[in-house]
């Protein structure tokens, strides 16, 4: 449970630090005249990308909370969609004070008149739900190939690696429906 609990913590501070992370850029490209350029919008997943890595390597090296596969992808994923929801509300926000966003989405999308002023709030959160899952993807790529059972088999061989997985078998002896057959 305690483990659960330390999931939970790292993935809310996480988050926030994604989102601040995001807003901090708009701001810089604002103040650099650049925030015109919807294109560059982008470097927001990279921004993504970098806190996913970070988020994932305090969780397994520090905090030493052992991630399966799928459990990985969805701390990821689920940490990409509280920080581009929490950044779409920011933007929803911003938009109410300044037609800015407005006018880049409606530039960009033919049906944002139909949507108002939720417009903007929701390219960023389904732009941000896309990229989840591509970059919870590959973290669990890369974090799978780094795995401590890949190191152990990388560092002592195939040899030791089979003796490791036998005693390890033979601990688990029927506790799976395949073993009493």
């Amino acid at each position: 449970m305690k483990s659960l609990s330390v999931k939970n913590h790292l993935l809310l501070k996480y988050a926030f630090i994604a989102t601040g992370v995001y807003i901090l850029y708009f701001m810089i490209m604002k103040l650099a005249g650049l925030a015109h350029i919807p294109e560059l919008r982008f470097v927001n997943y990279f921004l993504y990308f970098f806190v996913t890595y970070y988020a994932l390597y305090d969780l397994v090296k520090i905090k030493k909370v052992g991630l399966e596969y799928l459990e990985g992808m969805a701390f990821t994923f689920i940490l990409g969609a509280i920080s581009f929801l929490t950044f779409a509300l920011f933007v929803l926000g911003y938009s109410l004070f300044s037609p800015f966003f407005l006018e880049i989405v409606g530039r960009e999308m033919q049906s944002a008149q139909q949507l108002g002023i939720f417009a903007p709030a929701l390219v960023v959160s389904a732009e941000g739900f896309g990229i989840s899952s591509v970059v919870s993807l590959c973290m669990m790529q890369y974090f799978q190939a780094f795995s401590s059972r890949r190191q152990l088999f990388l560092f002592h061989g195939k040899r030791n690696f089979e003796a490791e997985e036998n005693k390890e078998r033979m601990t688990t002896t029927g506790r799976f429906a395949q073993d009493h057959y």
